[in-house]
């Protein structure tokens, strides 16, 4: 997991570590591609500047040029690094690693958000999509590489109580070598349903808002666009629905579960966020619909 935040900045410290390391001719080329590597930002913001498309949030591109050659200049010379840190270099790469992300997604917010700011409502409705499609792609990689995954292990770990069982009835369970057991538990299917059915939930109201944007882009007011608009605010309402009984079930579950279980967790969550968002949808779609009644009423008028 700390791999996905370190790329790409300590795979290139490494790789310029063991080019400035080949030789003479090596440490020349790895002095010059970490200078090249490390001034894009500037130079994107040279760009900038001559196109005259410069805003105040690029003067932050300085700043990750800044940040790129201290924080890369670390990461191949550890041994410039305090001592106390030199003993928990992969935690100090991952800190560097994350402040650097941050930065370039500091300027990513700042830099959409002054352009959401002057764009139009077709405009507007693309930039949603493209938002849209990222999440979903996001999530999707989420749910493949880190839920099931990890849904998977639980599924097939015992807790303390259930292994002394397993040990006594002596019913061909696997024995690992650090001693602990494994077997797979059907009974645990309806508690990994409970963490994944609302991930699966969220990438279907992310497609119907993506329908939505997509009817908005073509034509304001539109029957399609007033249908898309009621069939995600209807489907908030459902998905909300689901996911607080599915939080309840799951509770219940571990609850009844808790001797055969290593690892639980409760929770108890109040969906705020969630509930305004419906709401906005809710008024969005009421007012598409008004809008397209007093355009037909226009129309019928003329």
């Amino acid at each position: 997991m700390n791999q996905i935040f370190t790329t790409p900045f300590e795979w290139i410290a490494v790789w310029l570590r063991k080019l400035s390391l080949s030789g003479n001719s090596g440490n020349c080329i790895a002095i010059i591609l970490y200078i090249i590597i490390c001034c894009l930002p500037a130079i994107a913001f040279l760009l900038l500047c001559l196109r005259k498309k410069k805003i105040r949030a690029d003067y932050l591109l300085l700043v990750c040029s800044a940040a790129l050659f201290i924080g890369i200049y670390l990461m191949i010379n550890p041994g410039l690094m305090p001592p106390y840190f030199r003993y928990s270099i992969p935690m100090i790469n991952l800190a560097i690693s994350t402040t650097l992300w941050s930065i370039f997604i500091c300027y990513i917010i700042l830099r959409v958000l002054a352009i959401i700011r002057y764009a139009n409502e077709i405009n507007l409705a693309k930039i949603a999509q493209v938002f849209i499609i990222l999440v979903m792609i996001i999530s999707i990689i989420n749910i493949c590489f880190i839920k099931l995954p990890k849904l998977w292990v639980s599924a097939n770990q015992t807790g303390p109580d259930l292994y002394s069982r397993i040990i006594s009835s002596e019913d061909g369970a696997v024995m690992l070598d650090n001693g602990s057991m494994r077997s797979f538990q059907p009974d645990r299917i309806p508690l990994l349903l409970c963490d994944l059915v609302p991930s699966l939930l969220f990438i279907w109201v992310l497609i119907a808002s993506f329908r939505l944007c997509r009817s908005l882009k073509d034509n304001h007011f539109t029957d399609q666009t007033i249908q898309d608009a009621g069939a995600l605010s209807h489907l908030c309402i459902r998905v909300l629905c689901i996911t607080a009984v599915l939080e309840v079930v799951r509770n219940i579950l571990q609850l009844l579960m808790l001797p055969s279980l290593s690892d639980t967790t409760f929770t108890v969550s109040l969906p705020i966020i969630e509930i305004l968002l419906t709401v906005t949808a809710f008024i969005l779609a009421k007012k598409f619909e008004t809008a397209h009644t007093l355009e037909e009423e226009n129309e019928a008028f003329i």
